[in-house]
């Protein structure tokens, strides 16, 4: 599922949230491997993780929250493919 809304997070290369405890590394390899550049942000805020409802939320360096989940997708290259414009979506 693609989502299309704006962060108050705002960096210079895609983010992905983390609002829990959750081992990111499969998404991180992912990026590294398409060339994307991928900053993982902690954020540990009740209040915000309340906004976002999910503890994961990938942000495009436009604010525009791409993707989110309270888990990783099974397949983090084809949600990154999606999101990056490699991939068509259904």
């Amino acid at each position: 599922m693609l989502i299309t809304c704006r962060s108050e997070h705002t960096q210079p290369a895609p983010g992905l949230l983390r609002f829990a405890d959750i081992d990111t590394g499969p998404i991180e390899i992912a990026a590294s491997q398409c060339g994307l550049p991928l900053d993982v942000i902690d954020i540990r805020d009740a209040h915000a993780r309340t906004i976002y409802e999910r503890d994961l939320v990938f942000v495009r360096p436009d604010q525009r929250v791409a993707w989110h989940g309270r888990a990783l997708p099974e397949d983090p290259s084809a949600m990154l493919d999606c999101v990056r414009g490699a991939q068509a979506h259904a």
